[in-house]
């Protein structure tokens, strides 16, 4: 999902929603039998935590928009959707390389950005700062997300974290 979570996924939920509504379930799946959202697929043996971000949370909040847990296709879930999001935004995975490879070995946000509301360069000197545009992103996202639910305390908590 790396960067194309930006545009490829987007632009699927509106020709191919049938095909996307398979890949957020896939999504949610891998969260319901490993405990996190994917980051970045592309190796296709389980989590891949070579990229930074939470763009798992970017995709699911735009299929909600987009309407695509309603429809003819399989409908998602958007209590175990909006659960799986939580996890990623205020948590992270238990891993001891963490601190060496800040941002890539984490699956869910670095507690850097949860602690400060930004990344800082001793985490990673050379892309702190995007780091912290994709969680902001991510979090953006999920006041979206809170927000069509109806759930303003939450949307009011991420759009304040997006400021980041």
């Amino acid at each position: 999902m790396w960067d194309t979570y930006r545009t490829l996924h987007p632009l699927g939920t509106l020709v191919e929603p049938e095909l996307r509504s398979d890949m957020a379930w896939s999504m949610l799946h891998a969260f319901t039998e490993g405990g996190w959202l994917p980051k970045c697929t592309w190796n296709a043996t389980g989590y891949s935590r070579v990229m930074t971000g939470n763009p798992a949370v970017v995709v699911l909040a735009d299929a909600l928009v987009k309407d695509l847990y309603n429809g003819p296709w399989q409908a998602l879930d958007l209590e175990l959707a909006w659960q799986a999001m939580l996890k990623t935004l205020d948590g992270d995975n238990d891993n001891p390389g963490s601190a060496l490879l800040c941002g890539y070995l984490n699956l869910g946000t670095v507690p850097a950005y949860l602690k400060l509301g930004w990344v800082p360069g001793a985490c990673d000197q050379t892309q702190s700062a995007s780091m912290t545009l994709e969680y902001a992103n991510a979090d953006w996202a999920a006041a979206r997300f809170a927000q069509k639910l109806g759930d303003t305390p939450s949307q009011t908590r991420f759009d304040k974290r997006a400021a980041n």
